[in-house]
């Protein structure tokens, strides 16, 4: 079921540490051509103790992980009429190749909207040492989903 009563409910945590290669990969596929992201020396030039990640790349982390869709599912939730409608993020520093992050996603928010229904994701991300590092948020349309 997609309703109120899954505002609260934490997913499962993962923790990740970021590869160079797919950092690299990932920028190239949405066209960044800033050497920041790309080559190693331009991101230590400018300051940087390794190559940053695309402010996006996070979300592509946390996609593979799936558990929101996941979570719906098991409750018997229709996958096939989700829709990604919103994401935005809160960067506290930025985050480079090697870091280890752990992300904590929890459902903070559902509502009801023209015959659908929607659930807000939120993610905090923090890094080895346990200090934030961003927090993620997304909105999960659930198409006709006002059948409960």
């Amino acid at each position: 079921m997609v309703d109120e009563s899954t505002i609260g409910v934490r997913l499962s945590e993962f923790t990740v540490e970021i590869d160079p290669a797919r950092a690299r990969e990932f920028a190239r596929v949405i066209g960044e051509d800033d050497p920041v992201y790309l080559d190693p020396a331009a991101a230590r030039a400018a300051g940087h103790p390794d190559l940053l990640v695309t402010p996006t790349f996070l979300f592509g982390l946390e996609l593979e992980h799936g558990s929101v869709l996941e979570f719906f599912a098991s409750r018997g939730a229709e996958l096939s009429a989700t829709r990604h409608v919103e994401q935005g993020f809160t960067y506290r520093r930025p985050v480079v190749v090697g870091d280890r992050l752990t992300f904590t996603p929890e459902i903070t928010d559902f509502y009801r909207r023209r015959g659908n229904a929607f659930v807000v994701q939120e993610t905090g991300v923090a890094d080895s040492t346990g200090e934030s590092v961003a927090s993620l948020r997304q909105v999960i349309a659930f198409m006709g989903g006002d059948r409960g």
